[in-house]
């Protein structure tokens, strides 16, 4: 899975699923063992080097190329 980063437009991260420590379903087996998840919860793990800071009204886009996409705005 590709995943990609922008804020305001700005391409902060490209990258691959193939690229992290854990795969995601390594990710899923160890929380689900201790917490329990339900459909639509948002796991966040941490990112690489190159989001920077974020500020309120800066505008989020990311995605997983081709699956979904997710757009919010920092309040």
């Amino acid at each position: 899975m590709e995943l990609r980063l922008k804020v305001n437009g700005e391409l902060r991260q490209s990258g691959s699923c193939a690229d992290m420590i854990w795969s995601p379903q390594e990710l899923l087996c160890e929380m689900a063992a201790d917490v329990p998840l339900k459909e639509g919860d948002l796991i966040f793990t941490g990112t690489p080097e190159g989001v920077s800071k974020i500020n309120t009204g800066d505008i989020v886009d990311a995605s997983i190329l081709n699956k979904i996409d997710l757009n919010f705005t920092i309040i």
